[in-house]
């Protein structure tokens, strides 16, 4: 069991914590202690979303390897805050950023993708603060963002469809800031919201409605 804290990576084996630091003396160990997001990939490795970037963490020799590419100081990646991570069905590494937006990484060439919200363009992300990710049975990529609600993409394209809260609308999203999202066997999307409680969508219909599940007075 791995769990990311304020204050470093910890292995639960059952029996005993063992807990992985920053050590200033050693170049192989965890670049920062905050750990947002952690997600074990196809091989095995562990990667994990931290307050300075994408670490990847090889559980063989437990040496932490911080991400660098070539587009590395362009983008300003070393000092993002990671707060999702997503291997997709191809193998591609998706993560979220708070501010930064969206990336697709290729890991064998290194290539970085960037997808950002641009306010006059409704077929961007939704928001620039992504906090979920989610690859559907579909092979399709939703985002769960805070202040813009969900946003799904289509790859062919490279263009979001974005679905938010419309207080006229008891059919809409309940809220705008999505932290998490989960499908379940039967083919629905599950949407948790910061204020706005849970909601459903059946991602098959042509005219996707959302199912609010709240706290109504006492009822919860």
């Amino acid at each position: 069991l791995w769990v990311g804290t304020q204050d470093g990576l910890n292995k639960y084996d059952g029996y005993t914590f063992t807990v992985y630091r920053h050590d200033p003396t050693d170049p192989t160990s965890l670049s920062t202690n905050v750990i947002y997001a952690i997600l074990e990939d196809a091989e095995g490795d562990l990667w994990l979303g931290t307050d300075r970037g994408l670490v990847r963490f090889d559980k063989r020799s437990e040496v932490f390897t911080s991400f660098r590419s070539n587009q590395q100081d362009q983008l300003g990646l070393g000092q993002v805050i990671v707060r999702a991570i997503l291997e997709d069905a191809q193998g591609m590494l998706w993560f979220g950023t708070a501010g930064q937006g969206l990336y697709r990484l290729d890991r064998r060439t290194e290539a970085l993708t960037a997808f950002r919200h641009h306010p006059e363009d409704l077929r961007s992300l939704a928001s620039n603060d992504v906090r979920a990710l989610l690859e559907d049975a579909h092979g399709t990529l939703w985002v769960g963002t805070r202040g813009g609600g969900l946003s799904r993409l289509d790859r062919q394209t490279g263009e979001f469809t974005g679905y938010r809260h419309k207080g006229e609308d008891p059919q809409s999203l309940s809220g705008d800031s999505v932290t998490a999202l989960c499908e379940d066997s039967q083919g629905m999307l599950w949407i948790g919201t910061e204020t706005g409680g849970l909601n459903a969508l059946d991602t098959t219909s042509r005219a996707p409605t959302f199912i609010r599940y709240q706290h109504e007075g006492d009822n919860p």
